[in-house]
C-alpha cells in the first residue's frame, strides 16, 4: 500500500484472551496481521472488558490501602477499553467480528443497537456447538475447517473457512540435534485416558525416551500420575512454562503426541509443526485439515496401542521422522498469520 493510500474499512474484533494463550497464541496475532496487511483499520475489544468494569467496582469499594489501588488500577484499564467502545461509535466499525461466537452472541443485539449499519460476523471455536452455528443474527460465519462447516449446515453452504493460524517466526526449527523426547501439549478436549495407555506402552519398549507433559490443570496431572507410578522421572509434568522455554522445548523434542476426543483447530498442533516436530494425532474433527501431506500419523479415537506402535516407529526410525519434521513445518507455514489475515479480509471483502 502506498502512502497515499488509506485502509477504507474499519472492523472491530471481539475476542477473548485465555490465560493459557500468549502474544504468539490465540488470535491476537491475527488481529496484530490484520493490521499489517494494510487493508483495514482494526480496532480491539476484550469479551469481557464491560462485566469486568462491573465487578471491578464492587470489589474496589470493599478493599482498602494495597488492594484496593490495585483494584483501582485495573478498573481503570478496564474503563479505558470501555471508553474505547464509546469512541468506536463516533467512527462505526463497517464490520464487528464476534470471535469465540458460541461465548458471545448474547452480545449481537447490543451491538446491533450501537452500530445499526455494521454487519456481523462470527467464528465458531468450538466442535460440540457446530451445530448450532447457522444463525440469523450473523451476516457472515466463518468456520476453521470445512469438517466443522459441513458438520454446521451440510445442504445450505453458508459461511467461509478460514483456518486458524501459527507464529512461524516465533515457533520454528533450529538446527540441533533433537533429544528422543515426546511432547505433549494442552488440556482441552484433550483423551487422557489414551496419553496414559500410550505412554505406558511406549516406556515399556523403549529405554531412552521421556515424555514431556505441558499441562495448565492440576486434576489431569494427578489422574496421568495415578495411571503411571512407575514412570518416575521418565514422565515430565509441566504446568506453568513460559513461552519463550515452550519454543525451545519443542526444538529440542523428537516428536509431539496429541490424544484429542475432538477438534475443530488446534494451537498446540500448529505450534508443533511449525517448530519441526512430526506429529502422532487422533483423527477427528479437524485434524486431517491441518496435519496433512506427511506432516502427521493419524489414528483411530481411543487406539492407545495404535498411538504407541505410530510413536516407536518414529523413535527408531531417523530419517522418516527428519522427513516428517520437514513436511510438518512446510504445511504449517500455509498458516502462518499473515497469510490467515489475507484470507480474513478477503472474507469480509467478498461477503460483508
Amino acid at each position: 500500500m502506498s502512502s497515499l493510500q488509506r485502509p477504507t474499512m474499519h472492523i472491530l474484533w471481539i475476542t477473548r484472551t485465555w490465560p493459557h494463550h500468549s502474544a504468539h497464541s490465540g488470535y491476537i496475532p491475527l488481529v496484530e496481521a490484520m493490521k499489517r496487511d494494510g487493508r483495514a483499520r482494526i480496532s480491539h475489544l476484550d469479551l469481557y472488558a464491560v462485566a469486568e468494569v462491573a465487578s471491578f467496582k464492587v470489589f474496589a469499594r470493599q478493599c482498602k490501602s494495597a488492594l484496593r489501588r490495585l483494584a483501582l488500577r485495573r478498573l481503570w484499564q478496564l474503563t479505558a477499553r470501555l471508553l474505547a467502545l464509546r469512541a468506536l461509535q463516533r467512527d462505526a466499525p463497517e464490520v464487528i467480528h464476534f470471535a469465540s461466537f458460541e461465548e458471545s452472541r448474547h452480545l449481537v443485539a447490543t451491538f446491533r443497537r450501537r452500530f445499526r449499519r455494521a454487519r456481523i460476523a462470527g467464528s465458531w471455536h468450538q466442535p460440540h456447538v457446530a451445530a448450532s452455528a447457522p444463525d440469523e443474527r450473523v451476516d457472515l460465519r466463518v468456520f476453521l475447517a470445512e469438517s466443522q462447516r459441513q458438520a454446521a449446515a451440510p445442504d445450505h453452504g453458508v459461511g467461509v473457512v478460514v483456518p486458524h493460524g501459527v507464529d512461524t517466526d516465533f515457533f520454528a526449527p533450529r538446527a540441533a540435534p533433537r533429544r528422543d523426547d515426546v511432547v505433549f501439549l494442552g488440556h482441552w478436549l484433550r483423551d487422557f485416558a489414551t496419553l496414559a495407555d500410550c505412554i505406558d506402552a511406549v516406556l515399556a519398549r523403549h529405554a531412552g525416551v521421556r515424555f514431556k507433559l505441558i499441562i495448565p490443570a492440576a486434576e489431569p496431572i494427578a489422574y496421568l500420575r495415578a495411571r503411571l507410578p512407575a514412570a518416575g522421572d521418565r514422565v515430565e509434568y509441566l504446568r506453568d512454562l513460559p513461552t519463550d522455554e515452550l519454543k525451545e522445548l519443542l526444538r529440542r523434542s523428537r516428536l509431539m503426541v496429541m490424544p484429542l476426543i475432538a477438534a475443530v483447530a488446534n494451537n498446540a498442533l500448529l505450534e508443533g509443526m511449525a517448530s519441526g516436530l512430526p506429529i502422532v494425532a487422533t483423527d477427528v474433527g479437524g485434524v486431517r485439515e491441518y496435519a496433512q501431506d506427511g506432516a502427521a500419523i493419524l489414528v483411530a479415537p481411543g487406539d492407545g496401542a495404535g498411538m504407541a506402535a505410530a510413536v516407536l516407529d518414529l523413535l527408531d526410525d531417523d530419517e522418516r521422522c527428519q522427513r516428517m519434521g520437514q513436511a510438518a513445518r512446510r504445511v504449517a507455514e500455509t498458516f502462518a498469520w499473515s497469510r490467515v489475515a489475507s484470507q480474513m479480509l478477503d472474507a469480509y471483502s467478498a461477503k460483508v
